[in-house]
């Protein structure tokens, strides 16, 4: 037994230590992009300066080095690409950056999670309820989780990977429902630059802006409302402890 668990603790460790060697290589990149790109703004005039290869430099950064905040980017490809190219080049850069952080949390598995989930308080008990919410309901929970856009994007992928849920269940929920809030942030993105260079139909596009981002704000409550009204109130990890 003891030779068993030496195993499966080497085992362990070098899957962490590959992993600590891929992240501190991805920081020292991150890093050196960072000492040029002090703003969007000048990852803006970066990606636009690749002329015809510009979406695809922009969806690389987007997927594989998340330096800025998703919501962030996606607004930039609305400035960059206006509102339709600006969705489908977020959309793509997103479902890119769904897949490996699911894999990696897949790879190390969830007793290291676990561990490390227990020494950090409460955490572990959302974890706990997150992990319930998936087992019950599913595509639906991630579905539920991607129109949410209070919850961190590049999280979740994490999170997700510490479930049980599989992989095209999750990679097809998450793809087709991050679509309103990529929409709605790209169309962000492009109303604000034809705001600043005074196209004609501002107050339209501003208006329409503003509408979507209003909708997409109360879209996590009028979700709530609907799961109380089906009596769907999700996982309670102190009760399920009780039973």
């Amino acid at each position: 037994m003891k030779e068993n668990k030496s195993g499966g603790n080497l085992r362990f460790w070098l899957k962490a230590g590959l992993i600590v060697l891929l992240a501190a290589g991805a920081y020292l990149i991150g890093a050196s992009y960072l000492r040029q790109f002090v703003s969007l703004a000048d990852v803006q005039d970066y990606i636009a300066s690749y002329g015809p290869l510009a979406p695809l430099v922009f969806i690389a950064i987007y997927a594989f080095a998340p330096l800025f905040p998703a919501s962030a980017m996606t607004v930039l490809s609305g400035v960059l690409f206006g509102p339709f190219w600006g969705l489908l080049y977020s959309w793509i850069g997103a479902c890119l950056s769904m897949t490996y952080p699911f894999w990696l949390t897949r790879f190390l598995g969830q007793k290291p999670f676990e561990k490390l989930l227990s020494r950090s308080g409460g955490l572990e008990d959302r974890v706990e309820r997150f992990q319930c919410n998936v087992e019950k309901q599913g595509w639906k929970f991630v579905a539920f989780c991607r129109l949410m856009p209070i919850l961190s994007f590049t999280m979740l992928n994490y999170l997700f990977g510490l479930t049980r849920i599989s992989f095209r269940s999750y990679f097809l929920a998450s793809m087709v429902f991050i679509i309103p809030g990529t929409a709605v942030y790209a169309y962000a993105g492009f109303a604000g630059r034809e705001a600043t260079a005074g196209a004609s139909g501002l107050y339209l596009k501003l208006s329409l802006a503003v509408v979507a981002l209003a909708l997409l704000a109360l879209l996590p409550r009028l979700i709530r409302l609907i799961r109380k009204d089906k009596g769907d109130t999700g996982c309670d990890t102190k009760n399920n402890d009780k039973q």
